[in-house]
């Protein structure tokens, strides 16, 4: 990001020499200088005192472009009213809150480049699916740990988790942000099914899913929808984990080991199931036994519940709080950004500060 046209704009509009602005910012005069002839980048800090010293924001200082967005098609799309009528929609809200999105972190230089560790494959078999779980769990260096939190993790490696509430059957869209020629991968969750938060996690790494693996292209879209299917299980609940838990010789497993597996792992039981027959645990015959087995016991028993993580997106929200604290932006525009009302900001995010 360049600077210096910016800040020569403004000092110039304001009248001031290149000494004065220094004078005012605290910075040396060959700083300001070389930070107008683009030769050296002004800190966060720096560009905080300049942009006071101008009086203007932080988020002056950043240009607001449209961002390019493509998204890959609705599941259950077929079943939509008006299939682009919605898709357009989507789009809207997305544009929206990208925008937001990204322009924060460039204002906080916290943009975190996704490098998708699976473009070296090229997935035809449901065993590349599980070798591409396996190859993106070492990528997020977490072993054959339980995924305490898909949203946190994915966020913390430079995904944009979005929610909407439209009132379709398509519980999760994704798709890429293009900027200044680089992608930032995107997952939409539609929130207007309640759905338990086993269902949430399943559907956020099934878009993941459409993401990062690679089809080939002589497979068909239902073969697909059923791999990354595959694919947010295996994310869910590692072959190696899942063995080692219900151990090797056995000839029946009990309901509550399939809900300590489902609170553990945050893995519906009817995905456990549908995981021990991928890695041919079971047979397909006892699959089916224990899926009716399920079926029946719906309205009899208590199934779990995984409490970790609720998987909401925070990281926009952790943003925003930083960028008031540090005063990168103004009450006016966290409210703009935020939809709170601006009597509540200072409460919201300034009272719950601590100076250094």
């Amino acid at each position: 990001m360049q600077f210096g046209s910016k800040i020569k704009e403004l000092r110039l509009k304001r009248g001031y020499s290149i000494q004065v602005l220094a004078d005012l910012a605290g910075v040396s005069k060959p700083a300001i200088q070389q930070y107008e002839d683009d030769t050296i980048t002004p800190s966060n800090m720096v560009l905080k005192k300049i942009a006071d010293a101008l009086g203007v924001g932080v988020w002056h200082f950043f240009p607001v472009k449209r961002k390019k967005i493509s998204l890959i098609d609705f599941r259950d799309g077929h079943r939509l009213l008006d299939e682009q009528k919605e898709k357009d929609a989507i789009l809207d809200i997305v544009r929206d809150e990208a925008q937001k999105y990204i322009d924060l972190l460039f204002i906080l230089q916290e943009r975190v480049e996704f490098e998708n560790p699976l473009t070296d494959m090229v997935i035809s078999t449901f065993a590349d699916v599980e070798k591409a779980a396996k190859k993106f769990r070492k990528k997020l260096k977490i072993g054959e740990a339980p995924i305490d939190d898909v949203t946190g993790i994915l966020e913390a490696n430079g995904f944009i988790i979005l929610t909407v509430n439209r009132p379709t059957h398509s519980p999760g869209v994704c798709g890429l942000i293009e900027d200044d020629g680089k992608s930032f991968p995107v997952i939409i969750y539609n929130e207007h099914q309640d759905r338990e938060v086993t269902r949430k996690r399943f559907t956020i790494l099934h878009e993941l899913a459409h993401l990062v693996l690679i089809f080939m292209e002589s497979l068909s879209k239902d073969i697909q929808e059923q791999m990354c299917h595959y694919f947010a299980s295996a994310m869910l609940l590692p072959e190696d984990a899942l063995i080692s838990f219900v151990g090797k010789g056995r000839t029946s497993i009990s309901f509550q080991e399939l809900v300590e597996l489902k609170e553990t792992y945050g893995i519906s039981i009817q995905a456990i199931i549908f995981r021990a027959k991928n890695i041919g645990m079971i047979t397909d015959e006892t699959k089916r036994k224990w899926l009716d087995i399920y079926e029946s016991w719906q309205q009899t028993k208590n199934f779990g519940a995984y409490t970790k993580s609720q998987e909401k997106p925070k990281r926009f929200e952790s943003l925003i709080a930083r960028a008031i604290v540090e005063r990168r932006i103004t009450k006016e525009k966290a409210m703009e950004l935020t939809g709170t009302p601006i009597d509540m900001i200072e409460d919201r995010y300034l009272n719950k500060s601590f100076e250094f």
